[in-house]
């Protein structure tokens, strides 16, 4: 919500109108992330479980319903699933590091672990480095490139717009 009122800081009833849901239907799983049905069940007999549950709700206004359809705000929740998977990917990446770096801490004053293990540990920290560096610049890329330039993009059609029939 903080991301919403920085970019309309005036359009309080915006902000009221957009809700953190849990949802408990088929809708939520029925598609994987890149748009395609799931294909090793059905989507009738698939329960939503974990995170995949979590959407946003938005109260459409009169006469807005005319370009927000509901098959755009379907659009608009996979966006946020997909956003909300990169972002909890990126923090459990940080809290390994967070973890790995106490716990060296504690454990200096221990005896050197064997040379093995201590080429095992070093080659996993560095897949660790790596990981968190392509997920870090991918959650930027996502949110400043592609969202940025995307919002951009709509803040200049609406601007543009002398009827709702531009904007479809």
């Amino acid at each position: 919500m903080a991301a919403c009122r920085a970019v309309l800081p005036d359009e309080e009833s915006v902000t009221k109108r957009v809700k953190l849901v849990v949802s408990s239907s088929s809708a939520a799983v029925g598609s994987t992330l890149d748009g395609t049905a799931s294909s090793s069940l059905s989507v009738a007999a698939v329960k939503p479980i974990g995170w995949r549950c979590v959407g946003l709700s938005y109260s459409v206004p009169w006469p807005l319903h005319l370009v927000i359809t509901e098959r755009a705000l379907e659009e608009y929740n996979r966006v946020f699933r997909f956003l909300l998977t990169v972002r909890r990917t990126q923090m459990s990446l940080h809290r390994v590091w967070a973890q790995e770096t106490t716990g060296r801490r504690r454990h200096r004053s221990r005896r050197l672990a064997p040379a093995a293990d201590a080429d095992l540990r070093l080659r996993l920290q560095r897949l660790r480095l790596h990981m968190t560096l392509v997920v870090d610049n991918l959650q930027q890329y996502f949110v400043a490139d592609v969202l940025g330039s995307q919002f951009s993009r709509l803040d200049a059609r609406v601007a543009a717009s002398v009827d709702f029939e531009d904007l479809r």
